[in-house]
């Protein structure tokens, strides 16, 4: 009855236009950590089979999280979107177990551009594994139980005791970016990472398998909150620079947000060489109008530490 309420609420405020924000958690068990704004706009690829669950239209229309997920089942029209395109329509990409392989999963210039933009990705396809390589390597193995959480994630993992059907992909390597949190056994099932965006990655496969609500489904609404909580690696940086105090004028601001704007697009581009450099400007820029008496010292570094941040997780 609560969820039920809860769900009723949530609807109501959306449809009337209003925020929906909530400290309470909207399911049963599983709930982020913090308020998760709405609505939430998921690209679920591929449909596997009529008889899957398709677990992640339940979690939208029974109204435990309010957002929509739209399924496509066409490699062609998703691969000719740009990162840029996705995250303009869609805030995740969740990739689902047995998708077509001829969906372009490509790390360097579709993940990982979509991510620094601040979507999110939830990955359950062994098939498409070895479009994320060398980042992460992987390989299609089935097993079962125990499902073991090594790792504390708060909005993940909270509430959850790992009663899951099976899994489908055994992760073997991977870069530091990342951070294991499932494991069967020692066999690594579970991998969550931070891009600006967020990524978690499992063997067990919760839109194919879960029922409401089951304590797969309840991870399922986890992840979907959880990677719907990252941000653009170009938000901090332009927040930074909007909130300059005086000496520092709006001309040299506008300046300043050119550089950011610009590395933003050419990241939606697939073009994270193009952004590194024009951060890099960004940086030299900064140190001029401090040298210039516009800004400080300490704000000076407080930028400078933002860019070198977004430069490194455009190039993990």
């Amino acid at each position: 009855m609560r969820r039920t309420l809860l769900g009723l609420v949530a609807l109501i405020l959306f449809f009337s236009g209003g925020p929906f924000s909530s400290s309470q958690p909207v399911t049963s068990v599983a709930a982020a950590s913090v308020p998760i704004p709405a609505p939430i706009r998921v690209l679920v690829l591929g449909e596997p089979s009529t008889s899957a669950e398709k677990a992640v239209d339940t979690v939208f229309s029974s109204g435990d999280l309010v957002g929509t997920s739209t399924r496509l089942n066409n490699p062609v029209a998703f691969n000719a979107m740009t990162p840029g395109q996705l995250r303009a329509s869609y805030d995740i990409i969740f990739v689902t177990w047995s998708s077509d392989t001829a969906y372009n999963l490509d790390w360097s210039t579709r993940v990982h551009p979509f991510l620094n933009l601040g979507g999110g990705v939830i990955y359950e396809d062994p098939n498409n594994i070895g479009d994320l390589a060398p980042v992460v390597i992987g390989a299609s193995v089935e097993g079962g139980s125990p499902f073991t959480f090594t790792a504390s994630v708060p909005g993940l993992t909270d509430g959850i005791l790992g009663n899951f059907a099976n899994w489908h992909t055994l992760f073997t390597a991977w870069n530091p970016a990342f951070q294991v949190f499932m494991t069967s056994g020692s066999a690594t099932i579970g991998l969550y990472g931070e891009f600006g965006g967020r990524m978690v990655l499992t063997g067990p496969d919760q839109d194919y398998h879960s029922d409401r609500p089951s304590d797969q489904y309840n991870f399922l609404v986890n992840e979907i909150s959880w990677a719907f909580g990252g941000t653009s690696v170009f938000d901090p940086i332009a927040a930074a620079v909007n909130a300059l105090p005086p000496p520092m004028d709006a001309r040299s601001k506008a300046i300043l947000l050119d550089f950011v704007n610009r590395a933003k697009e050419r990241t939606g581009e697939a073009r994270a060489d193009a952004a590194i450099v024009l951060l890099r400007s960004f940086i030299a820029y900064v140190a001029k109008f401090n040298s210039a008496g516009k800004i400080s010292g300490a704000n000076a570094t407080t930028l400078t530490n933002l860019a070198n941040s977004a430069i490194g997780k455009l190039s993990p």
